[in-house]
């Protein structure tokens, strides 16, 4: 029962640290036979795909929104540059 103080461990570094299996053995010094058993029983790379998943999503959506972003920026320059334009042909102007 003693390996299980490490589970929670050598979940989180095989799911989100992305650590192999021989790795973690290596480091730990838990059975590779545990390991695998862990791995399949708890469903590890089904976790690890979602995480990936996750975090790549994440990151289409920040770019998307990077994007949107930049442009109505952009929008709002042009405007308030027009606006200075505007002011100063008028000044210009009297």
């Amino acid at each position: 029962m003693s390996k299980m103080k490490y589970y929670n461990t050598v979940e989180y570094l095989y799911v989100y640290n992305k650590v192999l299996i021989d790795e973690i053995h290596k480091r730990l010094g838990i059975s590779r036979r545990t390991l695998f058993y862990w791995k399949r029983r708890f469903t590890w790379d089904t976790k690890r795909t979602n995480f990936i998943k996750s975090k790549n999503d994440f990151h289409t959506e920040l770019a998307a929104f990077t994007k949107k972003l930049t442009q109505h920026l952009n929008t709002a320059v042009a405007r308030f540059c027009v606006k200075i334009v505007q002011k100063k042909q008028m000044m210009v102007q009297m």
